[in-house]
């Protein structure tokens, strides 16, 4: 997936957040953006770092992370896990990968996410686009809606 398409479904994926309601009408989430503008603090022993998930949705002070890892390496998968856990407040994770050719079969990649979330004891889901809802940004959208709901993230 192309630089611009991972700009276009961040920028989608924080205005979606905004316009999640509750019950009442009221807006869902607390706050809504981008790790770019607000990064998470990580502190570990003496250590810090800042963490820059592409997505940040707070509510009641925790952080429901959506990563985009357009990417074929399971490093990166995992690593977007353990940085997620180590940041405080953590409400959830989703990773949003893209079907490749050349890519991890689907179980595989299921089996990596629910074996580093049980370890790291998270909530985390993975999202495989599909070719087509790579193509076609509306379908894109709709199949990330489809799955964020189901979770009951919106």
């Amino acid at each position: 997936m192309s630089e611009t398409a991972h700009t276009a479904l961040k920028k989608y994926l924080t205005e979606l957040g905004k316009t999640v309601k509750d019950s009442k009408g009221k807006p869902y989430y607390d706050s809504c953006g981008s790790g770019d503008s607000e990064p998470l603090d990580i502190r570990s022993g003496k250590r810090h770092l800042e963490y820059y998930p592409d997505v940040i949705w707070e509510r009641g002070g925790k952080h429901f992370l959506i990563e985009l890892s357009f990417t074929d390496d399971w490093r990166a998968i995992v690593g977007e896990l353990t940085l997620a856990s180590m940041s405080k407040g953590l409400g959830g994770i989703i990773i949003v990968t893209a079907n490749t050719k050349d890519g991890w079969d689907a179980d595989s990649i299921s089996n990596l996410v629910s074996l580093i979330s049980g370890e790291l004891d998270i909530e985390a889901h993975w999202i495989n686009l599909a070719q087509e809802d790579i193509d076609d940004f509306e379908k894109g959208k709709k199949a990330l809606r489809e799955w964020l709901k189901k979770w009951g993230w919106i």
